[in-house]
C-alpha cells in the first residue's frame, strides 16, 4: 500500500489517496478528502481512474483536465491542484517501495 496527501488549508482543501499496488498496476486507490464540492469530485474522480489502471497512468493525470471535464470554474484550480499535489505524492511514495 502506497499512500500521498496534500494541502492547502488557506483555501480549505486536503486530499490523501492510498493504493494498493499489485504488480504494475493499481489494484484499488481510495481516497479521503476535505474541501467543498469540486475537490471531492476530483478526488473521487483521480480515484477511480486509478483502479485497475497501469502504474503509468497515473503520470498523465493533471488538475487542468480534471477542471475541464468537471466543468469546474477558475477559481477552483487552485483546489484541484490539491488533488493533483496529492497524486505526485503517491507517485513518490510508490517510487520509494519500488
Amino acid at each position: 500500500v502506497v499512500s500521498g496527501e496534500a494541502a492547502a488549508l488557506d483555501r480549505g482543501a486536503w486530499v490523501q489517496f492510498a493504493a494498493r499496488v499489485d504488480g504494475e498496476r493499481f489494484a484499488d486507490c481510495r481516497f479521503r478528502a476535505f474541501g467543498c464540492p469540486h475537490t471531492l469530485a476530483a478526488a473521487s474522480l483521480v480515484a477511480g481512474r486509478l483502479r485497475g489502471a497501469p502504474l503509468s497512468a497515473a503520470s498523465s493525470i493533471k488538475a487542468a483536465s480534471i477542471a475541464q471535464e468537471l466543468d469546474a470554474p477558475a477559481e477552483k484550480m487552485g483546489r484541484l491542484l490539491v488533488v493533483e499535489d496529492a497524486l505526485r505524492a503517491l507517485l513518490a511514495d510508490l517510487g520509494r517501495v519500488q
